[in-house]
């Protein structure tokens, strides 16, 4: 089946999105045509009016003027697309819904359907945890774009399954999920066990030329985390966690390093990259005995958990392997507040892993949090401590936002009594006593930037680095 695989603004662009190679994978091992459309990085390339659009990447709370506003100057841009992509002659549009896409390719498939009112049209990937019997997709208002299916959550299985109903003309393939109407709940599975058993990512169909970085692949060899912290959502939409051995992971870099020339940098967008340490322990063994027998050199690096495992000989293993950076969920220098994150760390541990990593030869960066529910003055000031304290080991900081936001249906949202908050509010929220609100926030956040760029560490903000602090946190664009 001729299938058109659509990716839609605003997502990040430094490299082509792994979660689209993966799916393009999946499709081709089902023997279906697939044309991809990255219409977030042409978009982006070819239309530089339209750039500014790309600084709300992360901005899932995004007004619905701003939205109008795009779509309104884009019109005849979204027009051309839809007509390129109907040019194709696809039996299936799917939209591939990631990070803070889906208005924009809500309004593309209404424009597809407009054009050709028996295409069938397919969202998959649709990251929302509602009941979606009450409300199938997030931030709706009731009007829903057209679609003919709509995957919500892990999409590995369910997409090539809900191909094979549309082919077929049947939906037994469907019997297994939880369906209404045309919703798939995917949250709850079925889903891929067998990381093993996936195929290789494919960007046969890129140029990686056109993105931010041209010399990076990106690849994922795990979904879920091992954690369930209270202000986290990938625990919840991804389910358990699994995760490749690492004979499969180096054999998927292997793959990617002979076949694109350019590629030097690899990143995996895991949750954690140290969820499975004897699947990395076994990777870093293979690359070691790889490079030495004539590997092309390549660095990689992604995020992970606070661990005691993570030695000093497993770090040191780690970057004769080509480990080059490690990015922390610090999030707290309070043992107080990170026991009310459900993280399952202390303070000490987390300060000897940055020194280990450090000393391995690793960039080591960190994320913080700024404003958790349970966080006094008197927590904020240990964080500010704890960077102070271990400003040699500490190469990043990173502030995703001014302070903690309250995701629908997270531990923090169902049970607010126990984190002392007055309302739920995605951001505009305070505790009951009224410490902690958006001022405050606000003002701690100030604060922390500006004690992380006079340490001299560098500042990154909503993806950005910064140099000072900012009255408007940027987006990765």
């Amino acid at each position: 089946m001729k299938t058109a695989v659509v990716l839609m603004p605003w997502y990040s662009r430094e490299h082509p999105a792994p979660e689209l190679a993966l799916l393009i994978a999946l499709l081709k091992k089902k023997k279906h045509s697939v044309t991809v459309f990255d219409v977030n990085n042409e978009m982006f390339n070819k239309y530089y009016s339209n750039r500014k659009y790309w600084k709300y990447i992360t901005d899932f709370n995004i007004s619905k003027e701003r939205n109008r506003e795009f779509h309104n100057e884009a019109r005849e841009i979204f027009e051309y697309f839809a007509s390129r992509i109907l040019s194709t002659a696809p039996d299936v549009v799917v939209f591939k819904i990631l990070g803070n896409n889906h208005a924009n390719s809500d309004f593309l498939a209404d424009i597809i359907h407009a054009k050709n009112p028996g295409m069938k049209i397919v969202f998959s990937g649709v990251n929302v945890t509602r009941d979606i019997e009450v409300a199938p997709y997030a931030n709706r208002d009731n009007v829903l774009p057209y679609f003919d299916y709509l995957v919500c959550g892990e999409d590995l299985k369910a997409l090539p399954d809900v191909l094979d109903a549309i082919e077929s003309g049947s939906e037994n393939p469907l019997i297994d999920y939880k369906k209404v109407g045309n919703v798939l709940n995917c949250l709850g599975g079925p889903l891929v066990e067998d990381f093993d058993g996936l195929p290789y990512f494919d960007y046969t169909d890129f140029d990686f030329a056109s993105y931010a970085s041209p010399d990076k692949c990106a690849i994922f060899t795990s979904k879920g985390c091992p954690w369930r912290c209270s202000y986290c959502m990938d625990w919840k939409t991804q389910n358990k966690y699994r995760s490749m051995s690492g004979r499969r992971i180096f054999s998927d870099l292997e793959h990617q390093i002979n076949t694109h020339a350019n590629i030097r940098h690899f990143r995996f967008t895991d949750s954690t990259i140290n969820g499975n340490i004897a699947s990395l322990n076994e990777f870093c063994e293979l690359m070691i005995n790889a490079r030495g027998s004539g590997l092309r050199e390549i660095d990689w690096g992604g995020d992970a958990i606070i661990r005691r495992e993570m030695d000093k000989p497993l770090l040191q293993k780690m970057r004769k392997a080509g480990c080059g950076g490690l990015g922390f969920g610090i999030e707290s220098g309070s043992q107080k507040v990170l026991d009310k994150m459900n993280k399952h760390f202390a303070v000490p541990v987390a300060e000897e892993v940055l020194k280990n990593t450090a000393e391995a030869g690793i960039f080591t960066s960190i994320n913080i949090i700024v404003g958790f529910p349970t966080e006094t003055a008197e927590d904020f000031g240990r964080t500010m401590e704890f960077v102070s304290r271990n400003r040699t080991h500490i190469g990043e900081v990173r502030i995703t936002h001014f302070g903690c936001r309250i995701p629908f249906d997270s531990t923090i949202y169902n049970d607010p009594g126990a984190y002392g908050l007055a309302g739920t509010e995605y951001e505009n929220w305070a505790t009951k006593d009224g410490l902690n609100n958006c001022e405050e926030r606000e003002r701690r956040f100030e604060l922390l930037c500006g004690n992380v760029v006079s340490l001299g560490i560098k500042l990154m903000v909503g993806g950005r680095p910064q140099k000072v602090r900012s009255k408007e946190a940027p987006q990765n664009g």
